[in-house]
């Protein structure tokens, strides 16, 4: 921990994270399964089971975490008929004040952060299964046009994602305990739509037609999150450019950095990517949305971390150990980047609840390092 105490955040640097209720009450359910505990019902209802959230969110503040980009499925909000339910929204956001972790709100409102990323409701999925098995396509374009493929299903999608953003930012864009807002997950990139083995494409003009009606709706900060490199600065500049000409000062880019997956090239020239891509989009602010907090590797995944935790303990901790606290000065402190978004909930207080403090002690101790060092300028 002394050697975390001795690096040099940027100044005003905070701790955050993504913070999905569904999953993260899943993955308790999972620990009081293995210690006997779990009395039944329906494992991820998080309205339900509402202790489980409040000490997650305890648990959270306890450690440091100043915001959560938090995530909520649009079946959680959306009833029979189209009808909206914001009673999921009240809830969590009236939870975060209490425990006074501001909230960033992904509002989708198509793709979000989690396998396989598009979520759509029960109307618009009927029309899409019925559109593949007439044409047996496995990818749909979504944008302001028509995909000639899919013309059905690509309208439905388009509108219900148009009016559940438009629905929602008339709600909430004024909405005091709402820090900022995000616009989809690690965009461009195409994503799986649940349910289906089909693949989706969103177009820049249905970005840009979110961006339009948003900035009529609010005046809080439109993030976008993407697995583009800092060093493709060409890249960037073409996807995001045509966005933040749109957006101005109002755009947030943040950057998802996974340090398992860098090569030693990309590791020795981060820094001065990130500082190429600080100066090339100067008005905007400049944030890891998702820093890699857990464990990442192929034979794990779709497994509860409480199986991951109780089989490949040993793995974890040198995760932490050698990848985690290692490469935290490369890519999260060197960059100067304020907001640091940690992706690795989950397994955070799947440890916790296990006995195991270490990481989210870790994680105190960045966070106060960030307080004391990060006012002033290094």
């Amino acid at each position: 921990m002394e050697k975390i105490r001795k690096l040099a955040f940027g100044p005003g640097s905070e701790l955050s994270g993504t913070f999905f209720p569904k999953k993260e009450t899943w993955e308790a359910v999972q620990v009081l399964k293995k210690m006997g505990k779990w009395r039944g019902g329906s494992e991820n209802d998080w309205i339900k089971q509402q202790k489980i959230i409040e000490e997650n969110l305890s648990t959270l503040a306890e450690a440091g975490f100043k915001s959560l980009r938090l995530v909520l499925m649009p079946d959680e909000l959306i009833g029979e008929g189209g009808v909206y339910n914001w009673k999921p929204v009240e809830k969590i956001l009236d939870l975060m004040v209490k425990y006074r972790i501001r909230a960033d709100w992904c509002t989708g409102p198509i793709d979000y952060p989690y396998n396989p990323g598009i979520r759509l409701p029960k109307e618009v999925k009927n029309i899409l299964s019925q559109e593949i098995k007439e044409t047996g396509r496995n990818q749909i374009k979504i944008s302001m046009g028509i995909d000639r493929w899919m013309p059905k299903s690509s309208e439905a999608i388009r509108e219900f994602g148009l009016n559940f953003f438009e629905a929602f930012l008339k709600r909430y864009g004024k909405d005091k305990r709402i820090g900022k807002f995000y616009i989809g997950n690690e965009w461009p990139d195409l994503h799986g739509i649940e349910g289906t083995k089909v693949m989706a494409n969103i177009s820049k003009d249905f970005m840009e037609e979110l961006i339009k009606r948003g900035q009529k709706l609010t005046d809080k900060k439109i993030a976008l999150n993407t697995n583009i490199h800092p060093s493709n600065l060409r890249r960037l500049r073409k996807t995001f450019n045509p966005l933040f000409e749109i957006l101005r000062d109002q755009g947030v880019l943040g950057i998802d950095t996974y340090p398992t997956r860098e090569g030693k090239i990309r590791e020795m020239i981060y820094k001065r990517s990130v500082k190429r891509v600080k100066r090339e989009f100067w008005k905007q602010e400049i944030e890891l949305t998702e820093y890699q907090a857990e464990l990442y590797d192929d034979d794990i995944s779709g497994k509860s971390w409480a199986e991951i935790m109780e089989k490949y303990k040993k793995r974890v901790v040198e995760f932490y150990q050698e990848v985690f606290f290692k490469k935290l000065e490369t890519y999260a402190v060197a960059g100067q980047i304020k907001r640091v978004g940690m992706w690795g909930i989950p397994l955070l207080l799947t440890a916790k609840r296990m006995g195991y403090d270490f990481p989210l002690e870790m994680m105190k101790t960045i966070s106060e390092t960030m307080a004391k060092r990060g006012g002033k300028d290094k």
